[in-house]
């Protein structure tokens, strides 16, 4: 009997694994940890799908006896950043292009509310707005919202169309002007002008 009683305790008196040989099993704080990043993965991706951001940084602290502190753990979970700057004037007619700056891991992007000048789109997995606007005008309130594992960012922008103009000089040295809402007129052959 105190033989049995003997191993009982040598076999208590024993860490639980120092994680390094085949078999041992993971210290206790190295297990919760991963329990821990499991969590925050899971946290992230459900606040990804609804939009709603619950965690953004959490501490775990692991302290397998009262008697003895150990060192603690962390897992941080940052939200996007997002920023078009000031857009550039975009002229009614010619090719447009704003690149936004970002950070955050699997970011995704959205229109919000407000609506982008015709002619041009979001790109959804880059942010970026292109196309050719074909209507001049202040388009204001445009909300984008950056999506990422760690939460949501949003910026609002304003984007001027200018208009675009045309001059075309018809025969007999007459010339006709207009913007981009009244086409220009085509040339004939036989040099007038329609």
């Amino acid at each position: 009997m105190q033989l049995a009683e003997r191993k009982r305790r040598q076999q208590a008196a024993k860490p639980v694994g120092d994680g390094r040989g085949p078999g041992s099993r993971a210290p206790a704080a190295a297990r919760v940890q991963a329990a821990v990043q499991s969590v925050a993965l899971v946290s992230a991706l459900l606040d990804k799908a609804s939009g709603v951001q619950t965690v953004s940084r959490f501490s775990v602290r692991v302290s397998p006896r009262l008697d003895r502190a150990s060192p603690a753990g962390s897992v941080s979970i940052n939200p996007p950043t997002l920023d078009y700057g000031t857009p550039p004037e975009a002229t009614a007619g010619e090719a447009y292009n704003l690149a936004p700056s970002y950070t955050g891991a699997g970011v995704s992007f959205s229109l919000v509310s407000g609506t982008l000048p015709a002619g041009l789109g979001l790109d959804l997995a880059t942010g970026v707005i292109s196309g050719t606007p074909t209507l001049d005008g202040m388009f204001s309130g445009i909300v984008i919202r950056a999506t990422g594992a760690g939460g949501i960012a949003e910026e609002t922008i304003s984007i001027t169309v200018a208009r675009y103009y045309w001059r075309v000089l018809a025969a007999g040295g007459v010339a006709k002007s207009g913007s981009v809402q009244q086409p220009a007129p085509s040339v004939l052959a036989g040099g007038g002008a329609t």
